[in-house]
């Protein structure tokens, strides 16, 4: 299911792979536990894996929802009219899962692509599967 991990020593000693999220490839990052990829977080995975329909659709919405809040015109600063947050959620895609259990047991970040609504920057929103979003998403 998570295919190949790469053990990279040089970034942060970490697990790392290239599966098929939705169809679509992404990259995934994971703690490294006594020199192999830490069960816990392939447990985090298995669970973001088994719904991830479900879950790529909830942190997209989240996400814009929390971007596009109704306060757009006082930051807003292109010529035409802001998307609206359902317009945002589906220019939005899913680029990368790390898996963090530092301030979690089941905690992880994802990342995603605007497709260039902010000049191409990367959003991402930190999670556990047993809290839910644990913040904004940034910038």
């Amino acid at each position: 299911m998570l295919g190949e991990l790469v053990h990279d020593r040089a970034n942060n000693d970490i697990y790392e792979g290239h599966p098929l999220w939705n169809g679509r490839t992404i990259r995934i990052s994971i703690p490294v536990d006594e020199g192999e990829p830490s069960v816990a977080a392939i447990e985090t995975l298995h669970s973001l894996w088994a719904r991830q329909e479900a879950v790529d659709l909830d942190a997209r919405q989240y996400v814009a929802r929390s971007i596009f809040d109704g306060t757009e015109s006082s930051w807003w600063s292109q010529e035409d009219d802001p998307p609206s947050a359902t317009e945002f959620a589906e220019l939005l895609s899913l680029t990368e899962i790390t898996i963090d259990h530092t301030n979690h047991p089941d905690g992880y970040t994802l990342w995603f692509d605007e497709s260039q609504v902010f000049g191409g920057h990367t959003l991402s929103v930190s999670a556990s599967l047993s809290e839910g979003y644990l913040d904004k998403p940034t910038v």
